[in-house]
């Protein structure tokens, strides 16, 4: 099921993102990534396979998770790549 989220930190290699719910740390999941600039969402979402690294309370209702991405297709990588340049974030 689609769990909405905030992302915090984004980069190649994953993100850092408050849920609602806690997920299990090694678990593998979907992302879904709906990417924001100042005139909007930049175009269609980005789809990545990703796994849990480490997971922690936020709050009285959000748990803050560390995701890496394990797999984002060849033009979904570039895109992200693009974006992150557009804000000026360095290479990993």
């Amino acid at each position: 099921s689609w769990i909405p989220g905030e992302v915090f930190d984004l980069s190649e290699g994953g993100i850092c993102a408050c849920l609602p719910v806690r997920l299990p740390v090694g678990r593998t999941t979907r992302i879904h990534l709906c990417l924001e600039t100042a005139g909007g969402f930049a175009g269609e979402p980005l789809f990545a396979e990703g796994r849990v690294v480490w997971a922690r309370p936020e709050g009285p209702s959000q748990i803050r998770h560390g995701l890496s991405f394990d797999a984002l297709d060849e033009r979904d990588s570039f895109r992200l790549r693009s974006y992150l340049d557009s804000l000026g974030a360095p290479a990993e």
